[in-house]
């Protein structure tokens, strides 16, 4: 159809670039997140935040972010890296939990992460299917990296995962390593943390 039709332009999602001629990459990234520290009216105004608080309200109709919660909140989605279907999941159940509960029981993260919707496809219904189905698509090699990958918190540059990932033959494993983050990249697994301006020419970070 491209070749056939100049003009036309097809947006397509997939959680794996096309890799065809013409295909301009648009990564959907976290969910923005607030400070904790920040004022009220910051936090409230944080994409994670707004979308907590949509689905909260869905769940629960009285629910709102107030200056006496909005701290609260911000943690939670702070907790949740502002990961959309985890934020969903999570604000569903203030029905039965306060948020300040919710929080608490965030230390075990994934039982909580369930019970989405029925007419949801069934990797979305939890935060365990979501990322199993990913991890079941990779190639062996690929999950043995994301593995190695998982020890990082806040995230990592490429040195630190060559370090981490690299063996005894150093130019290979560099490499290797290299070809392997790209393509967890290519598959929506890891995504660069956008450096802020101020940051000159620092290494890209990674998460």
């Amino acid at each position: 159809l491209l070749v056939a039709c100049p003009n036309l332009c097809i947006l397509v999602t997939s959680r794996v670039l096309l890799r065809i001629t013409g295909e301009h990459a648009y990564p959907v990234r976290p969910l923005a997140l607030p400070a904790v520290d920040a004022r009220t009216h910051h936090q409230i105004e944080a994409e994670a935040v707004r979308l907590f608080a949509d689905r909260a309200r869905s769940a629960d109709p009285s629910f709102a972010v107030t200056p006496g919660n909005a701290h609260v909140v911000a943690a939670i989605c702070q907790r949740l890296d502002g990961l959309p279907l985890a934020l969903e999941l999570v604000a569903a159940k203030v029905r039965v939990l306060s948020p300040q509960t919710l929080l608490s029981r965030l230390a075990k993260t994934l039982p909580l992460l369930a019970n989405g919707r029925r007419d949801d496809p069934e990797r979305h219904r939890t935060m365990h299917d979501a990322i199993a189905w990913s991890y079941n698509l990779l190639s062996r090699e690929d999950q043995a990296l994301f593995h190695r990958l998982a020890v990082f918190a806040g995230g990592f540059t490429l040195e630190s995962a060559e370090a981490i990932a690299g063996g005894d033959d150093e130019a290979h494993d560099a490499s290797a390593v290299l070809t392997g983050l790209e393509s967890l990249l290519e598959q929506s697994i890891v995504y660069r943390v956008e450096a802020g301006e101020s940051s000159g020419d620092m290494e890209h970070r990674f998460a």
